[in-house]
């Protein structure tokens, strides 16, 4: 589930860089705040900032993630949620002008921030060549899997992508085109 977010009281979101992650502070039923980051899944630019909140599901008898519960089933439309500034040393600092290829490497929940930097690039109308590498357990977990097709279209030189690999080939050094 993805989030857009906007600064409740009117002024400019903080300034970010595509692939940068934010800090979000919810209140608990028990009356603790928990924090937990989140990639910012959309370009950076403009007022509107986008987080993507993968349900966390408990296995082998652990708990089900509370925050990522928590925001999936309690925050709706015009609730406000608590942030930090953008973090995160892993970004693309794209100049319009450059034409140095980019290549993009992820796995599971980790394509958000890549999706970002696509995003970025697509928004730039960037010429560079962009080869993006997913890797997931199956393409119904794979994150923001049908947005990407739509950045990539929008890039004057189009990324190209490699899919999502098999349940029943867990080799991680495949990777199924």
């Amino acid at each position: 589930m993805s989030f857009l977010l906007r600064p409740s009281d009117g002024r400019p979101a903080p300034q970010a860089r595509a692939g940068q992650y934010v800090s979000v502070r919810v209140l608990m039923a028990d009356g603790v705040h928990q924090l937990r980051q989140y990639s910012l899944s959309s370009d950076p630019g403009g007022d509107l900032r986008r987080v993507t909140v993968k349900r966390v599901a408990g296995t082998s008898g652990a708990p089900d993630g509370e925050v990522s519960h928590l925001l999936h089933d309690q925050v709706r439309e015009g609730d406000e949620l608590t942030l930090s500034a953008p973090f995160g040393d892993v970004f693309l600092d794209d100049p319009a002008d450059a034409t140095t290829p980019v290549v993009l490497v992820s796995g599971g929940i980790g394509g958000t921030p890549m999706t970002s930097i696509l995003a970025h690039l697509a928004a730039l109308g960037s010429t560079r060549p962009v080869l993006m590498l997913h890797a997931d357990r199956s393409p119904a977990d794979h994150a923001l899997r049908t947005g990407r097709g739509s950045w990539s279209g929008n890039c004057r030189s189009p990324a190209r992508s490699s899919g999502t690999s098999s349940p029943a080939r867990r080799n991680p050094t495949r990777v199924r085109a």
